[in-house]
């Protein structure tokens, strides 16, 4: 009867060790699963890291839609009345182009002022080069056919 107890016991021992094998196995099984989602999810976050520095810098250097350009973005004017005269044709106020080219306020109201009255002279000369081309071309052609022009031989 000893024998019997003895063996039961020995059997139970040993299912007992084997379970306790297997849940150890299967721990570390989960373990190395916790590990590599953890390493996938540490490269996820350094490259979502990247990929939001690389975004920051492409908007710091990119102007925002409706702000106002500055000189420097387009063509490298050579003079600060250059600068001046092409921000005045964007529209800008006068303060506007005087602290942002460091002209007093008189000067740039001076080169606003010519530029207006160059730009209504331009104007003025065009339409009436405009108005006078037909008259200048009809007493042209009825001067080489002899129709109001009187010929002398």
């Amino acid at each position: 009867m000893l024998t019997v107890v003895l063996v039961t016991q020995l059997a139970f021992n040993v299912l007992l060790l084997y379970s306790l094998w297997r849940l150890v196995e299967e721990r570390r099984a989960v373990a190395r699963t916790a590990e590599d989602r953890a390493d996938r999810l540490e490269a996820l976050a350094k490259e979502f890291c990247s990929l939001g520095s690389a975004l920051t810098r492409a908007a710091a250097t990119s102007p925002a839609v409706g702000a106002p350009i500055s000189v420097q973005e387009k063509e490298q004017p050579t003079t600060r009345v250059e600068g001046a005269v092409a921000l005045l044709e964007r529209g800008v106020s006068v303060e506007g182009v005087a602290e942002a080219t460091t002209m007093p306020t008189g000067e740039v109201e001076v080169l606003n002022n010519l530029r207006r009255t160059g730009a209504a002279r331009t104007r003025r000369r065009a339409s009436a080069a405009a108005a006078s081309t037909p008259a200048k071309t009809a007493k042209n052609a009825a001067g080489r056919r002899g129709g109001t022009r009187a010929t002398a031989r």
